[in-house]
């Protein structure tokens, strides 16, 4: 993945104090955000409106992810607003600790003047090589880089249509992908189930086999306990969706597996989602963007998972689905299960989320008014025998830190009637969450 690039521009006034030192402040605030692992692209001192309309031309053509304007010292709001105005990225609003430059007076304007504008800003105070000040920057910069990919995506949902899928099946994971891409900016690619099902049978056994070799080879199999047809069958699933994202230019692919396809593409989500790539199941749209949310911010993957019991022995609460975690999750390789579903077809993962700090996140909500439930949590692993009689499966046990399972159960279920479906990243991650929902204007919910 690329760099972020933040746009710095430099104000300041000819008439201010401060101003001669304007362009040696912005150099070293350069070299502070580059530490950061930022590309940065900048201009010369900006002193007058057509060098402001100049810049903003001059960073449109860079693909800036954000605009950071550093206020070297007080300045007239017409070089300001030219700014402003003429970005369509996130703003940064950057004032320096020189009382003689004003340069937090001039902050403290320009945010008054956009807070009654309704435009979105981030106001960060501190001096030019400010280490806080950088990782709050680049912090955003990764965050709205991340936003520019989503509005971006090509997310192909392979299965019956929204309409068929209302009567054949459950209607709580499939909210209105119209919708959803009106409000975020996904382009949505519907294909039939028959294609993929074609695809999957252009494939050799003997290509399906190498893959399966290739994945004991990379000790990502984990304990086999299906039939070799049923498993070669689901590593042709997992080269089929990469065949299908391929044809198709797909970003993400989102498979409508349940109820008719059980097993169909746990094994290649579990093995894509190793590789940065995002399969999702249940065709449940929003939670495919999750996933992909999520493998950026955590540099991991995420598994899906729902909420099946409180255990009021390790007061935590029990979450499980059929089964795609990828293996790095897995407490433990060599408990990690491939189980049949039928004799012929249909492999499922069955282990316990390894123990860790790790944050749930759920996006759901319809008529345009999305919500994205955030929460840190602990994973605190399971010991073999107790998961066993639990019936097995994907199991995970979240404790949260400030309050106990039943008090958190009821906040999800009664007060906050948070969606069934979670993704669990084994990373803290919250931060990102909050400014990603900040600036594609989805309302979060933290605990």
């Amino acid at each position: 993945m690329a760099k972020p690039k933040v746009g710095l521009v430099t104000l300041a006034s000819p008439v201010e104090d401060g101003a001669d030192k304007a362009d040696e402040r912005q150099k070293v605030a350069i070299e502070s955000l580059k530490k950061k692992d930022l590309d940065v692209a900048t201009t010369n001192v900006i002193v007058s409106q057509l060098e402001a309309i100049d810049a903003v031309s001059t960073l449109d053509k860079e693909s800036i992810d954000l605009m950071v304007i550093l206020h070297g010292t007080w300045v007239s709001d017409l070089l300001q607003l030219t700014i402003v105005n003429g970005t369509i990225k996130p703003i940064i609003l950057w004032a320096i600790p020189y009382a003689s430059t004003y340069s937090l007076a001039s902050v403290q304007h320009l945010a008054s003047l956009m807070k009654q504008l309704e435009i979105p800003y981030k106001y960060v105070y501190g001096d030019l090589d400010s280490d806080e000040v950088a990782t709050t920057i680049a912090k955003y910069a990764k965050v709205s880089q991340v936003a520019s990919q989503i509005r971006s995506l090509k997310i192909g949902v392979i299965g019956p249509s929204r309409t068929t899928w209302r009567v054949t099946g459950p209607t709580d994971t499939t909210f209105d992908e119209i919708d959803l891409a009106f409000l975020l900016g996904p382009e949505i690619i519907r294909l039939d189930i028959q294609e993929f099902l074609s695809t999957i049978d252009s494939i050799s056994d003997d290509e399906g086999k190498k893959v399966v070799d290739s994945m004991r080879q990379s000790g990502k199999l984990g304990k086999v306990e299906v039939k070799e047809k049923a498993l070669i069958q689901a590593a042709k699933s997992y080269s089929a969706i990469k065949k299908i994202k391929e044809k198709y230019k797909l970003d993400i692919v989102s498979v409508k597996c349940y109820p008719d396809y059980p097993g169909l593409v746990c094994l290649a989500s579990s093995w894509l989602a190793e590789e940065d790539e995002i399969c999702g199941c249940e065709g449940d749209v929003g939670h495919s963007i999750m996933q992909f949310v999520l493998s950026k911010f955590a540099d991991a993957p995420s598994v899906l998972i729902e909420p099946v019991m409180i255990d009021e022995e390790t007061d935590s609460l029990l979450l499980r689905h059929c089964g795609n975690a990828p293996p790095s999750l897995s407490y433990d390789i060599e408990k990690l299960y491939l189980t049949p579903v039928t004799e012929e077809s249909g492999v499922v993962i069955e282990t316990v989320l390894k123990p860790g700090l790790a944050t749930w996140a759920t996006l759901w909500g319809s008529n345009g008014e999305y919500k994205m439930f955030i929460s840190t949590v602990e994973s605190i692993g399971m010991d073999e025998s107790k998961w066993k009689k639990l019936g097995g499966g994907c199991l995970a046990s979240l404790k949260h830190k400030k309050m106990n399972a039943e008090d958190f159960c009821y906040l999800l279920v009664q007060r906050i009637g948070v969606d069934h479906h979670a993704h669990i990243v084994l990373k803290d991650i919250r931060e990102e969450l909050l400014i990603l929902c900040e600036l594609m204007g989805i309302e979060s919910i933290s605990l």
